[in-house]
């Protein structure tokens, strides 16, 4: 079941809209990278940064802006990021909404799901 995605601060409201929609009066959640790859599979995710893990890498924040990972999107994302940096002094993190493997037991057990599959792995493998 698909799960529904909220119309964040930054991001158009679908593909018929005409200009980007305006910033939310009140915060969205606070949400872990691991939440956010649920949420927005694959996406470009701008964060404002609310928490750093023992590693000082950004661990949880709040989704600012959401774009599927196509080229005709650069100039939104890009825009986004230069107008949530004038505005605030916040810390924020782009990046693609994936799982992330950080232990040696998470990589592990993802190679034997991938064993034990028929599914093809993507990306490059040298």
């Amino acid at each position: 079941m698909a799960r529904r995605r909220r119309p964040d601060v930054l991001t158009h409201s679908g593909p018929e809209a005409s200009a980007p929609a305006q910033p939310e009066e009140s915060p969205g959640p606070i949400l872990s990278l691991d939440e956010i790859a649920d949420l927005y599979p694959e996406e470009r995710i701008l964060l404002r940064i609310t928490a750093y893990d023992e590693d000082n890498r950004p661990s949880h924040g709040e989704v600012v802006g959401h774009w599927p990972c196509v080229r005709a999107n650069d100039r939104l994302v890009s825009k986004a990021v230069s107008r949530a940096l004038k505005e605030t002094d916040d810390q924020y993190y782009l990046f693609r909404a994936v799982h992330f493997i950080r232990t040696g037991e998470e990589m592990r057990r993802a190679l034997d799901e991938l064993s034990r599959s028929d599914e093809v792995p993507r990306g490059r493998w040298f």
